[in-house]
């Protein structure tokens, strides 16, 4: 089977657009992502009192002055760690996935991984990126990079098979919801080396969909009935 590349990069321009995009964002999950952010670089600590232009500015030179101390290290881990823990799990993680979703490939040949310092991680399904951390724990970088995959696969088969049936929202909880059910079956919870929880403005959800998909007789099976229930 032939499956997408993920280029690993690090690239802290990226990195820049990662936290101005937390600075005001508040998820659906119920948690403040640049709240947790502060709390492990206090040094940004009321960088949303300020006007934009400063706080282009620290965030500029924050990550600036973090980049060059951190760059060189970054750049080994993702030699030394991060892709290697990849290439490990990668054939067999295809294939997996495709299999839960009755047959459906990824739609792009390639993907691109970008480290990030922050603890906060995102993916654009239009430009094919997500953020990953660099060097936290083996197991952890790849069960992230598989969640954060899994997002491509699903709302692509989303778009083939049902869209409209929900809105925006309702569909990031599905998302996020069905990520967690298939990340805790095997193969997934042996590749990824941990177990997935859910959100916790998810976990009553989570409840009421889990027997459905344990007893689903396809991905399509599930999500018919998923949909009507969120």
């Amino acid at each position: 089977m032939k499956y997408p590349k993920i280029n690993f990069k690090v690239d802290k321009e990226m990195d820049k657009e990662n936290i101005k995009f937390f600075l005001n964002y508040k998820s659906r999950s119920g948690h403040d992502s640049f709240l947790e952010l502060v709390k492990f670089n206090p040094e940004l600590k009321g960088l949303r009192e300020k006007s934009k232009e400063e706080q282009e500015k620290v965030i500029n030179e924050f990550i600036d002055r973090t980049y060059n101390k951190l760059e060189e290290s970054l750049e080994k881990d993702k030699k030394e760690v991060v892709e290697p823990a990849w290439d490990d799990i990668a054939e067999e993680f295809f294939e997996a996935s495709s299999k839960i979703f009755d047959g459906h490939k990824f739609s792009r040949s390639e993907y691109t991984a970008y480290l990030t310092i922050f603890w906060r991680f995102r993916y654009n399904l239009e430009k094919s990126y997500f953020y990953i951390p660099p060097n936290f724990k083996k197991t952890s970088l790849t069960l992230l990079t598989m969640h954060e995959l899994l997002h491509f696969l699903f709302f692509d088969y989303w778009e083939k098979n049902f869209s409209g049936r929900l809105d925006k929202d309702k569909l990031w909880d599905l998302s996020e919801i069905l990520n967690v059910l298939i990340l805790l079956d095997e193969p997934f919870v042996t590749l990824g080396g941990a177990k997935s929880i859910p959100y916790p403005a998810h976990e009553r959800k989570f409840a009421e969909l889990k027997p459905i998909w344990n007893k689903r007789k396809s991905m399509k099976d599930f999500i018919d009935k998923a949909v009507e229930r969120m």
